[in-house]
């Protein structure tokens, strides 16, 4: 019982570390002209200019007007890294841990797109987070 108390505390401390790194990374905008980054290999990572085939796919947002101004009250609990009129950088926290995830939202008024890339800077698996989070925000949006 001790050894499993201990191994415990071990895990969370470990989790605390990687969260409390993930502070000190930086993180370089993947905007490029008029797209977003795409994921690394790691499934800690979500975006809607991947291909529909593969897991780290969500579809873009169709609308006809900048949904920016409602993107920002979603996300008034994050940090606004980058602020443009037509793109956002949000550092996200999370609650227990504190990790630190970098969420890109890109509006393409030319065919009234609303993209977006969410990934964890540290770490193998989120546990879907990024995922749910991005979701969160569609329903927000509608």
């Amino acid at each position: 019982m001790q050894v499993l108390g201990f191994g415990i505390i071990c895990i969370m401390a470990l989790f605390s570390y990687k969260g409390n790194n993930s502070h000190k990374m930086s993180f370089t905008p993947t905007l490029n002209e008029s797209s977003l980054g795409k994921c690394g290999e790691k499934p800690n990572c979500i975006s809607s200019f991947h291909p529909e085939s593969s897991s780290h796919f969500i579809p873009s947002y169709k609308t006809s007007e900048n949904p920016i101004k409602n993107v920002d009250a979603f996300f008034k609990e994050c940090k606004k890294v980058i602020s443009k009129e037509h793109y956002r950088h949000y550092e996200c926290m999370s609650k227990f841990f504190r990790f630190v995830d970098d969420v890109e939202v890109l509006f393409l008024s030319d065919k009234n797109e609303l993209h977006f890339r969410s990934a964890s800077r540290v770490g193998h698996s989120d546990l879907g987070a990024n995922k749910k989070r991005i979701e969160a925000l569609l329903g927000h949006l509608k």
